[in-house]
């Protein structure tokens, strides 16, 4: 399915393509070069023959493991690195050896003409806001805070959020958070990130 794609988007950029332009009444050659790709995180690492958040190796721009020390950066991940090693994957003798070399690597085998052309996607697709901070950093802060809250602290939390001025924010919390969290939604949590440094202050 990549393949047409791919085809197409390095004919774009490099020989482009010759249209009709209506207002000068003539063909025109347009060239449109790739300059970014803006998709999710789990659709980013699709695009990069990664295996995703949840692989050993979970960062699709560096070789970050699990068992590494907490924030420490890996090696930055190429094009070039990461074709040679699918390459290695694909040189295993066994389906035993393929998947053992795809986890290490943190790689899919599967064919991608997209990591072909002549934009690097490696550097053309910028951080997902949403899955990264909204899904992430802030889900996971709600995560840790909650549990730890003694009964009175949350009482005074609730009391707190139905006294503060939601009047400039276009998303708002509903509900109990105490007991409603987990379900939360993106917009939720970006309206919790807005205001917990507020409410949450000498609880």
């Amino acid at each position: 399915m990549t393949e047409p794609i791919a085809q197409q988007l390095t004919l774009l950029e490099t020989e482009g393509v010759v249209v009709y332009d209506a207002y000068y009444e003539e063909n025109v050659l347009v060239i449109a070069p790739l300059l970014c790709v803006i998709c999710d995180n789990p659709r980013a690492s699709q695009l990069l023959n990664h295996l995703g958040g949840a692989a050993n190796k979970y960062c699709r721009s560096c070789t970050v493991d699990q068992c590494d020390t907490p924030h420490l950066i890996g090696e930055e991940r190429t094009r070039s690195k990461t074709l040679q090693c699918i390459e290695m994957i694909q040189l295993q003798p066994t389906e035993a050896g393929k998947a053992a070399m795809s986890k290490e690597f943190g790689l899919r085998d599967v064919p991608n003409f997209l990591l072909h052309i002549p934009a690097d996607l490696f550097k053309s697709i910028p951080v997902e806001i949403l899955h990264t901070i909204l899904l992430g950093l802030c889900k996971y802060f709600l995560k840790e805070v909650m549990p730890r809250l003694s009964k009175a602290q949350k009482k005074e939390l609730l009391a707190r959020i139905r006294a503060f001025n939601l009047s400039g924010f276009q998303d708002k919390v509903h509900g109990n958070v105490c007991n409603h969290f987990k379900s939360f939604v993106g917009r939720d949590f970006k309206a919790w990130a807005q205001m917990a440094i507020f409410i949450l202050l000498h609880i």
